[in-house]
C-alpha cells in the first residue's frame, strides 16, 4: 500500500483541515502516517522519529502564513521533504499557498500547489482523521473583522459555518470512533452561525444532548464576539474549564491602531465574569508586542494590565509585517532588539502566571484525557507528565490524575483509579 503523510503548520483550524487531508489520502488508497509516528513537532507534544522517510510516496505540506516565522517554518518543511531521496510527490497547500502560490511553485521539488480556497473545497465533505488524542473539529471559517496585522482573515474570506446537523453527526462519528474530547475550532469561533441566523449557543445546546461520556473544549474565542450566555450555561454545555481569549495589547491606543473592537476595560470585565462564575478556570491569551507606535508607555501599560489580570498563560509573539495587511503600510517604530526584549519580558510573566496557576492543584485529582506516551491533559488545560507504565488506558480516554509536582516547564502526576 502506498505511504503518505500530511505535515501541518499553524493553528488548530489548520490542524483540523490537515486531518481532513489525511482522510482524503486514505480514501485514495494510501497508508497515512500520523505525525507522532513520524516525529513531527506539534501542539500535543513531540515523539522521537521512528518512521523511515524513504517509504513516503506522497507528502502534503499544509502551510501557515500568519507570521514571518510560520511562513519560514513552512518553507523549511517544503525544502526538507523536497530533499528526500527518493523524493515523494510533494504537494503544498494552506494559507501560504494562497498568499504566495507563484513563489512556492518555483521551489525545486514542489510538484503541485493547491491554494487554501482549493483545499477547503477539496476536503469539504471529508470527515477528519485525527492524528492526536483530542479531535479538532472545524465548525466555522472566515472572519468579518479586518485586524490591521491579520493576513488569514483576508485569505479565508467571509464567515462560513457548518450546519448544526452536520456538526452533530460529525461529533457522533468521532465519539463512535472512541474520541472523548472534541475541540471546536474556527477562524472566528464566536461568530459561528451569524451568516445563517443561528449562534454558537444554539450549536452547544444541540451537541450537549448527544449521549455518551465526553467533553467539549472551545478553541480560540475573540472577546468582541463572545456570547455571555455561554458563561451562565458552561457546565450544561459540557465545556472544559479552559478558554483562550486573545488580547493582543493591554493599551487602548494600540488596540485601536490594530483595529481591534474592544477596550481593555471590556476585556477585563469579560475575564472577571468567567473567573467569578467558573471556579479554577484556566484562561490564556495571545499578546503581540512591537506593533507600530507601541512606545514605552504603551508597553508598560500592557505589562501592568497583564500582571493584574487573572489569566494563567500567555502566547507572546513579536509583530511581523505581512504584505497585504493594513499595518504593512505603517512605518515600524520598534526595532528588532527592542521587540525581542519585550517578548522575553512578557514570556517571563507568562511563565510566572503558569507556574502559580498549576501550583494551585498540587495533590488534587483532576479529570484528564490520556495522550500518547507519558502525557495526559486535564479539563482545565494542564498537561501532566506521568509514568508511562501507569498509562494503561490507551490514548484518548477519559481518566483521572493526581498532580504530584510542578516545575517551571512541567507538571508531574500519576493516574488514579476512578
Amino acid at each position: 500500500m502506498p505511504c503518505a503523510a500530511v505535515v501541518t503548520i499553524g493553528c488548530r483550524l489548520n490542524q483540523s483541515e490537515g486531518d481532513a487531508l489525511r482522510t482524503l489520502l486514505q480514501r485514495q488508497g494510501n497508508q497515512v502516517v500520523a505525525k507522532t509516528d513520524w516525529g513531527f513537532e506539534n501542539s500535543e507534544g513531540s515523539a522521537e522519529a521512528n518512521f523511515d522517510e524513504r517509504r513516503l510516496e506522497t507528502c502534503i505540506i499544509n502551510t501557515c502564513a500568519v507570521t514571518e516565522r510560520a511562513a519560514s517554518t513552512s518553507i523549511k518543511w517544503i525544502r526538507r521533504i523536497a530533499a528526500l531521496k527518493p523524493k515523494p510527490r510533494l504537494v503544498v497547500t494552506g494559507c501560504l499557498a494562497q498568499a504566495e502560490a507563484e513563489r512556492l511553485k518555483q521551489i525545486e521539488g514542489v510538484d503541485e500547489v493547491i491554494t487554501q480556497n482549493e483545499k477547503v473545497k477539496l476536503v469539504e465533505k471529508c470527515p477528519i482523521l485525527p492524528s492526536r488524542a483530542r479531535a479538532f473539529l472545524k465548525i466555522q471559517d472566515g472572519c468579518v473583522n479586518r485586524c490591521a496585522y491579520c493576513l488569514p482573515a483576508q485569505i479565508r474570506g467571509a464567515p462560513v459555518s457548518k450546519p448544526i446537523s452536520t456538526v452533530e453527526q460529525e461529533m457522533k462519528d468521532l465519539l463512535a470512533n472512541g474520541y472523548q474530547e472534541i475541540v471546536l475550532v474556527g477562524l472566528n469561533l464566536g461568530t459561528y452561525g451569524y451568516e445563517s441566523g443561528t449562534t454558537l449557543v444554539n450549536l452547544l445546546e444541540r451537541i450537549a444532548q448527544i449521549k455518551g461520556d465526553f467533553r467539549i473544549r472551545l478553541g480560540c474565542l475573540e472577546p468582541d464576539s463572545f456570547d455571555d450566555r455561554i458563561i451562565d450555561r458552561f457546565e450544561e454545555f459540557r465545556l472544559c474549564r479552559h478558554l483562550h481569549i486573545p488580547l493582543q495589547s493591554g493599551d487602548d491606543k494600540v488596540l485601536s491602531l490594530m483595529h481591534r473592537k474592544y477596550t481593555i476595560t471590556k476585556y477585563r470585565t469579560l475575564i472577571d465574569r468567567f473567573v467569578e462564575r467558573i471556579p479554577d478556570i484556566n484562561i490564556g491569551s495571545d499578546l503581540m508586542t512591537g506593533f507600530p507606535e507601541e512606545d514605552e508607555r504603551s508597553f508598560n501599560q500592557t505589562l501592568a494590565f497583564i500582571r493584574d489580570l487573572p489569566i494563567d498563560y500567555l502566547h507572546v509573539f513579536p509583530y511581523s509585517s505581512r504584505p497585504g495587511t493594513a499595518a504593512y503600510a505603517i512605518k515600524e517604530t520598534v526595532n528588532p532588539a527592542k521587540k525581542k526584549e519585550r517578548v522575553n519580558i512578557l514570556r517571563a510573566l507568562g511563565q510566572e502566571k503558569s507556574i502559580n496557576y498549576r501550583r494551585r492543584f498540587l495533590n488534587k485529582v483532576l479529570k484528564v484525557i490520556t495522550e500518547p506516551g507519558s502525557w495526559v491533559m486535564t479539563d482545565n488545560y494542564i498537561r501532566i507528565f506521568i509514568n508511562s507504565k501507569s498509562n494503561g488506558k490507551g490514548s484518548g480516554r477519559l481518566a483521572k490524575a493526581r498532580v504530584m509536582g510542578v516545575t517551571m516547564d512541567r507538571t508531574l502526576g500519576e493516574l488514579v483509579e476512578s
